[in-house]
């Protein structure tokens, strides 16, 4: 037996020597204590219950906004545990060194975002802020090493919340008129009779709107949020997983393209009750899981070979060393855990923001601006949506000279996750949406202008955002208002004007100037502090 040989042996006979004489002595002495009695178990415990009950109310959300947006982005806080299991070997030779300042300062900063995006009612604030939280605690109890080998997977845990949808919004436009035109390109030329115009298809019997929901955006993200744990999980290298991760995504837009195609095929000689085919085949998740499928077969076909032996043992880490070593900064690190998140959920259940009524109303509101006659109606022409707001009013106005307009002003109360004043059902109206200025003493009036398709035709829409008497037309800026307001007033109402003129306009007439100028005044007299009441009834 060599030198080295003899030594390993001694090692490994004092080490397991050592373990029994441990185990004797607690057994003697009657000082062992079960792991789940330890003080730092009930800390734990305490912090688990902390961080379920801040982000109850995201969850929540998150879970909503997964099966009503009809995506797979549920797979991945289970594909990234998955993922820790199996590359064990990024982490398992690591010691653990809780760094508390970083940790304390991100942990900070996420529930500065969740308390921001709760009195905001921004959800994919809150939902980001839980991400940055998960980062906060393993630089709190692991340490920087482990945020290092682990930046990739936790960064991941980004792709389960609506930020990537939000960031790529500018594209929902493009990809449904893409599906609009690959569909409509491929049933000419299987010889069927269909005409597009824009994002509708004209069939003999029926005429088919690609919808936001059809547009292929979610299932970009979801292809990614799934091509990615294919990829690292079954293959090393990294022009493979690349090339596995774009063909995911291209498959999701594909996948998408055929299921427009085959819709359009079912409807082409009569209309059907079911629009998504027969017993609801057509469906985003059975057309998406085909192109999972494929990829998943094509990793397999392009995978490492022997990989499952390259994993080495994991390093044993004597948890002694660490308990002597790190025992104060890990119960440290529970305590200085435990104030923020219990902080957080403090504020959360005390600070709340308070409905803001109007006093009167619309019943003020004049039935008769600038030359046009109004009437109240009941409910707006999709794709415009009503019911939104707490308090509507809904007006249709027509002159003597032909101009037809209707006016609809949404206020809010207050604003969270049912009743916001920047809805995503209202996102496409930004979508090309020009600014336009009324001239008026002392500023002028701010709006958007765009052009808007429905059943009857192409209309022009004005609209803008009334916030506590500030008017803004930037989205981010109607965010950051009702932001500021809740944190400093309690208060974070709000109103959405939204006028609508027959026809398409490319810049509004002078007499359609005057009918806006004087909407947005007439809304802002009933809008305007002093006729609010502030009540808790």
């Amino acid at each position: 037996m060599s030198g080295w040989s003899r030594i390993s042996a001694i090692e490994q006979l004092t080490s397991k020597a050592s373990k029994i004489m441990q185990s004797s002595v607690t057994s003697i002495t009657g000082k062992y204590v079960y792991p789940f009695l330890k003080p730092s178990s009930f800390l734990a415990v305490l912090i688990i219950a902390l961080f379920l009950y801040a982000y109850a109310d995201t969850t929540i959300w998150l879970w909503h906004y997964w099966i009503d947006e009809q995506n797979w982005q549920f797979i991945v806080p289970i594909a990234f545990v998955y993922m820790l299991w199996e590359r064990q070997s990024l982490y398992s030779d690591l010691e653990r060194e809780p760094n508390i300042l970083w940790g304390g300062l991100l942990l900070s900063l996420a529930c500065v975002m969740l308390v921001a995006g709760e009195v905001s009612s921004t959800q994919t604030v809150r939902e980001v802020s839980m991400v940055v939280s998960i980062y906060g605690m393993v630089f709190m109890f692991f340490g920087t090493r482990y945020v290092v080998k682990l930046f990739w997977p936790l960064i991941y845990l980004v792709l389960m919340t609506s930020l990537p949808s939000d960031l790529l919004e500018s594209l929902r436009y493009p990809l449904k008129l893409v599906s609009a035109t690959v569909a409509a390109n491929i049933l000419q030329d299987f010889g069927y009779a269909v005409f597009r115009d824009g994002t509708f298809l004209y069939l003999p019997h029926m005429t088919l709107e690609v919808a936001d929901s059809c547009s292929g955006l979610n299932q970009l993200v979801s292809a990614i949020a799934l091509g990615i744990p294919i990829a690292f999980i079954m293959l090393d290298q990294w022009w493979k997983r690349i090339a596995i991760i774009l063909f995911s995504i291209a498959l999701g837009l594909i996948m998408n393209w055929v299921r427009v195609f085959l819709i359009a095929i079912w409807h082409y000689d009569s209309a059907k009750e079911t629009i998504h085919g027969p017993y609801g085949i057509y469906e985003l998740p059975f057309i998406f899981l085909i192109g999972v499928f494929l990829t998943f077969i094509l990793a397999m076909l392009i995978a490492d070979k022997g990989k499952a032996g390259q994993q080495g043992n994991p390093r044993e880490v004597s948890s002694t060393a660490f308990n002597n070593v790190g025992a104060m900064k890990s119960k440290t690190a529970y305590l200085v855990t435990i104030f923020i998140l219990a902080t957080t959920v403090l504020y959360l259940h005390l600070w709340k923001v308070e409905p803001v009524y109007l006093s009167d109303g619309f019943k003020n509101f004049p039935s008769s601006i600038a030359g046009l006659k109004g009437k109240q109606i009941s409910s707006l022409e999709k794709p415009f949506h009503s019911d939104l707001a707490h308090d509507e009013l809904i007006l249709q106005f027509s002159s003597r000279t032909g101009v037809g307009a209707k006016v609809y002003v949404g206020y809010f109360r207050f604003q969270n996750q049912e009743k916001e004043l920047i809805d995503y059902r209202y996102n496409w109206l930004h979508n090309g949406a020009s600014r336009i200025e009324l001239q008026t003493s002392p500023v002028p009036i701010q709006m958007k202008m765009s052009h808007v398709k429905t059943t009857t035709g192409v209309i022009t829409v004005f609209f803008n955002y009334d916030v506590n008497g500030r008017i803004l037309i930037d989205p981010v800026k109607v965010k950051l208002a009702s932001l500021i307001d809740a944190l400093t007033g309690r208060r974070s109402n709000g109103a959405i004007i939204i006028v609508q003129i027959d026809g398409k306009l490319e810049q509004p007439s002078a007499e359609i100037q005057e009918f806006l100028k004087q909407v947005v005044v007439a809304s802002q007299a009933i809008l305007r502090a002093d006729t609010l009441e502030k009540s808790a009834r």
